[in-house]
């Protein structure tokens, strides 16, 4: 099976071996721990994401990014990861520009299609009429949104969490 791009959780510099060297432990105590501190994180990760989701008007039976979120021990039990990447990349293509910022593609291009009433385009800036994408329609647009979309940054922003956190957790974890 291939490997999928994963966001690991062990630091860079670390190992398993290196922490259960360092906290005198069985590498399989440590790997549990980091399991369920994995759950934790990919938490924090949904968290960051719905804290700051615009859109709360998504069509429910699409996948979010929030959705595909999960954790994954790696079958030699080495590491802990979460995100598979390729996974977000194939069923919510849009996270890129959610995470990092930036512009849609495709941003001053003409789309067929037009509004669901049939009426002129509305106003910049006017709630009106929801744009809809059709190649039968002769006529369209040029998608020219007012504002560039901000970085959301949630892949950053749990790595450092979980970084700064990891070894906390597991030894919390151990000595309960």
């Amino acid at each position: 099976m291939a490997t999928q791009s994963r966001i690991r959780i062990i630091p860079d510099k670390m190992s398993i071996k290196r922490i259960s060297d360092k906290l005198k432990k069985k590498p399989e105590e440590i790997m549990m721990a980091l399991e369920l501190f994995g759950y934790e994180v990919a938490d924090h990760m949904r968290s960051i994401i719905t804290t700051n989701k615009k859109d709360s008007n998504k069509d429910p039976s699409k996948p979010t990014i929030e959705g595909t979120i999960d954790v994954e021990v790696s079958s030699n039990r080495t590491s802990v990861g979460i995100v598979n990447v390729d996974k977000l990349d194939k069923e919510v293509g849009y996270w890129r520009i959610i995470n990092d910022g930036g512009q849609v593609p495709g941003i001053g291009h003409f789309v067929p299609g037009g509004y669901g009433d049939g009426t002129e385009r509305p106003e910049p800036g006017m709630r009106g009429g929801n744009f809809l994408y059709d190649l039968s329609v002769n006529g369209g647009f040029r998608v020219t949104p007012g504002m560039v979309i901000p970085a959301m940054n949630f892949v950053e922003r749990t790595e450092v969490w979980a970084k700064r956190r990891v070894m906390s957790y597991v030894k919390a974890a151990l000595h309960k």
